[in-house]
């Protein structure tokens, strides 16, 4: 995604505060770790909810803000006492340029208790940092901070090209206050993080947290301790709950498909039909159709579609036994004129290939398709 957009616009953190009220009634009063399935779902369903209602939305108060949220890409981080947190990138309709400079995007400043008292507790609550130990763990400082606490006082937001970083406004008494947006942090009540992007670091600093192992557990060198360590190791009971359920921690707007283009009579690798058992001896169609033979038999309304555009705008739904004709109907998005043949037939224009393509269809093979939706709002 980094290499097709370029860098988001927007890097937003969410942690995760356990022993809030939601959480003490729905888990009569335990910990987090005494019921972690319930815990984890809990907190899964606030995330998503926030995320599709409140940020992603265009029409959205803060979709309106930022100018539309056109991608996003988010990982959930289980932190070693197994509090969740989320890491969230998002690509915006403005430039970075352009909403560095709008404090309704970021701020770091404490607001007025009068004017806005529900948001100036939270702020002093919430998004003053305090340096502990771990601040100091990278530098092996007692004085300086790993994250740059306290800040310079400023009186513009604006970019730093020195330290390629963006500085926000502050004064002196705000110098600890972590940048933070005031819509979204009054929605989710808990300690947040939000910057403006102007390069491709956050990539790097999104694949540690991917591809992060267990840094607190040592090992030694020995075949039984390896075979051990590959067979299993261990986890939180948050983080095991999430392994244990199936839940995804990354997810975004695009994703990755694989085509094998392999010709007929070419190696190439097969995959087994499910229910073989129930084929007659002498059936030969014991394989799964391969992204060919599937482009091969689509529908007549998707024969002007490469291979790439015809698997990126449609998913398979379903299997059935004959090919889908369309019903003249009086409510379509578009009119499709085929080989001369004119059928008012529901089709749309998808933005991504820049060509008219149908709701659904089903192909030659008896496989119903549906339109991929970009991030389904």
């Amino acid at each position: 995604m980094f290499q097709k957009l370029g860098p988001p616009q927007l890097f937003l953190t969410f942690t995760c505060d356990d022993f809030a009220t939601e959480y003490n009634q729905l888990l009569d009063g335990e910990p987090p770790w005494s019921d972690p399935v319930l815990f984890a779902q809990h907190y899964r369903r606030c995330f998503q909810r926030m995320l599709n209602y409140y940020i992603l939305r265009r029409r959205g108060a803060f979709g309106r803000l930022v100018g539309g949220i056109t991608d996003w890409a988010y990982t959930v981080k289980l932190q070693d006492r197994g509090s969740p947190h989320v890491h969230l990138v998002l690509w915006t309709g403005r430039t970075a340029e352009d909403l560095v400079g709008d404090n309704r995007v970021v701020c770091a400043q404490i607001p007025n208790i009068r004017t806005n008292p529900r948001l100036h507790k939270l702020v002093l609550n919430r998004q003053i940092h305090t340096c502990r130990n771990y601040c100091h763990r990278a530098t092996g400082d007692n004085v300086l901070c790993r994250f740059g606490y306290p800040n310079a006082t400023a009186v513009v937001q604006e970019f730093d090209p020195l330290n390629e970083r963006a500085v926000y406004q502050r004064a002196e008494i705000e110098s600890n206050v972590d940048p933070y947006n005031p819509y979204l942090h009054q929605l989710v009540g808990t300690s947040m993080d939000m910057q403006v992007n102007f390069g491709n670091n956050v990539a790097l600093y999104l694949s540690k947290y991917m591809s992060k192992n267990d840094t607190s557990a040592s090992m030694e060198w020995g075949m039984e301790n390896i075979q051990d360590h590959f067979r299993a190791r261990v986890v939180g009971a948050v983080d095991a709950a999430y392994f244990l359920a199936g839940w995804s921690k990354h997810r975004s707007s695009r994703g990755t498909i694989y085509i094998s283009v392999v010709f007929p009579g070419m190696d190439e690798r097969r995959q087994l039909r499910r229910g073989l058992e129930r084929l007659a001896a002498d059936d030969e169609n014991i394989f799964y159709p391969t992204h060919l033979e599937k482009y091969e038999a689509r529908h007549r309304q998707t024969d002007h579609l490469t291979m790439v555009e015809y698997f990126t705008c449609y998913m398979i739904t379903k299997e059935e036994d004959i090919e889908e004709e369309f019903a003249d109907e009086p409510d379509f998005f578009g009119f499709f004129d085929r080989d001369s043949i004119n059928a008012m037939e529901e089709t749309i224009f998808d933005e991504r290939i820049n060509k008219i393509i149908p709701i659904a269809c089903t192909d030659a093979l008896g496989r119903r398709y549906v339109r991929r939706m970009r991030n389904r709002l």
